[in-house]
């Protein structure tokens, strides 16, 4: 296990981290409100927990990897705890207020409900791809990176701003089972990728390592299809599943292999993009409807799957 956590990337060590600030920070202000006896801290404390719970939900910051289940839920059930001690005690908000010790905390909050609200609207106008259908058969995914420029790690790279990343989640609403040791920790590992579109495969690579971090080869094992109008890439594959090789004709929902963590990829997961002529495209699926803005989580089962193929 040592040597495991030894060649963990410093992306890695950083969720670690922040993850189990966010935890400490979390647990003593719920000690803190639901003990206090005067307004100003106990409403700094749930100002606090609003601002965790919505930056944990909308944007999984921090992420959770210490913790049986998700920050989001533990720091709402903290705030209405602590919301629920406020009006038991008769705790007044004014007083709260004119204590002059929950305005940063006020800004806080009132900044991650403004942001959580506007993230999948922060890019520039993008065309859409065609309608494309979803790649995997079933499970819930979260959209770990998406649309828009807030807490969107690809608005770096021009030809990714529209890319999205794919993480499965367990029924704990997780993406990994305990620590997270293994690749086969994580739901997303070996699920199988179908095309989301019929089309000619103009590069398909494989034979990369999972697990691996690869700076060099970024995209790991991947396939791009050509549908005539638009460029979909689909990246992180696991090695040794690729199914399809260069030249192929496929058909949307042929399998094409499975989801895996190759190349510049911190846990398993599936990397999605378009463009056209060499610009981004908005991706457009089958059955998703609204934005697909970090946070989104989109379900999948095998009777919906059919019904959109």
């Amino acid at each position: 296990m040592a040597s495991f956590l030894w060649r963990w990337p410093m992306s890695r060590w950083w969720q670690w981290g922040w993850s189990a600030a966010g935890c400490i920070i979390v647990a003593l202000n719920v000690v803190r409100g639901m003990t206090a006896t005067q307004a100003g801290p106990w409403l700094d404390s749930l100002l606090i927990l609003v601002f965790f719970t919505v930056m944990s939900w909308r944007f999984s910051a921090p992420s959770m990897v210490v913790a049986p289940v998700p920050l989001a839920p533990l720091t709402f059930l903290g705030a209405v705890g602590v919301a629920g001690h406020g009006l038991w005690s008769g705790l007044s908000l004014s007083e709260a207020f004119s204590s002059g010790q929950a305005w940063s905390a006020a800004v806080m909050a009132t900044l991650a409900i403004v942001a959580a609200i506007a993230a999948p609207f922060t890019g520039v106008p993008t065309p859409m791809t065609g309608t494309l259908d979803f790649p995997v058969r079933e499970g819930r995914w979260l959209v770990a990176a998406g649309q828009g420029r807030i807490f969107n790690h690809h608005w770096g790279a021009p030809d990714q701003r529209e890319a999205l990343d794919l993480v499965r989640l367990r029924w704990t609403g997780r993406s990994r089972r305990g620590l997270g040791l293994r690749q086969e920790d994580f739901p997303a590992f070996g699920a199988e990728l179908l095309a989301p579109c019929t089309g000619i495969v103009v590069h398909a690579q494989d034979g990369l390592a999972d697990g691996v971090l690869d700076l060099t080869n970024v995209a790991g094992n991947h396939v791009i299809i050509d549908n005539g109008h638009e460029l979909i890439e689909l990246a992180h594959l696991r090695q040794s599943t690729v199914a399809v090789r260069t030249g192929d004709r496929v058909r949307a929902g042929d399998r094409i292999g499975e989801v895996g963590n190759s190349g510049n990829s911190a846990e398993p997961h599936l990397h999605i993009q378009a463009s056209r002529n060499g610009q981004p495209l908005r991706l457009r699926f089958t059955d998703v409807t609204g934005r697909l803005g970090k946070g989104r989580i989109i379900g999948v089962s095998r009777h919906r799957r059919q019904r959109a193929t």
